[in-house]
């Protein structure tokens, strides 16, 4: 893979292997649970380190082996590659890739809910039905509190953007006012 090529595509390239190889073993799940288990143990101190070009690969892999073994085994082999071609650093944009990916062959969209205050549980019900039906898949949400947002609400996917939110219908407002 050339070194040049920008990290995130270099990234994707190896989740595409990754998930190629999870769906020819029927893993896909167990890997992805695995690969989230890792990146939610790895020390965020970490994550950034492994780009420092002054600190040597094999002490990177000294911190990365014992928590793989731990969460993801057969990542063991992935972590070998990439100390080969000296890429260890794109370890977190690997597994944010691969997580893109399983959730497009999977058929998830994942979604943010901005809200001035919480979703109750019957407005989140209907928010996953209604996109649901919108979208034609199976929807996760998360909510996120935003009070900038002064009221309604703001949804998020890959997709687009919808904003109901108050801020931007005051903004609409002004562009208005301002002819």
């Amino acid at each position: 893979m050339p070194k040049g090529m920008h990290p995130r595509l270099r990234a994707k390239a190896y989740a595409k292997a990754l998930l190629a190889l999870a769906c020819e073993r029927n893993m896909l799940s167990e890997w992805r649970k695995d690969l989230n288990s890792f990146r939610a143990e790895m020390p965020k101190e970490l994550w950034s380190k492994l780009d420092d070009p002054r600190i040597p690969q094999e002490v990177k892999v000294s911190w990365l082996a014992p928590l793989l073994d731990a969460t993801f085994p057969t990542g063991r082999v992935l972590l070998e590659q990439l100390l080969r071609v000296h890429s260890l650093g794109l370890v977190p944009l690997i597994v944010e890739a691969f997580n893109e990916l399983a959730d497009e062959t999977e058929g998830i969209l994942r979604v943010t809910v901005e809200t001035v205050i919480p979703l109750t549980e019957a407005t989140r019900e209907r928010l996953i039905k209604k996109l649901t039906k919108r979208y034609g898949c199976k929807v996760e949400l998360e909510a996120c509190l935003k009070p900038e947002l002064r009221g309604g609400m703001r949804l998020i996917s890959k997709q687009e953007i919808l904003d109901g939110s108050l801020q931007r219908r005051l903004q609409e407002l002004r562009w208005e006012l301002r002819g």
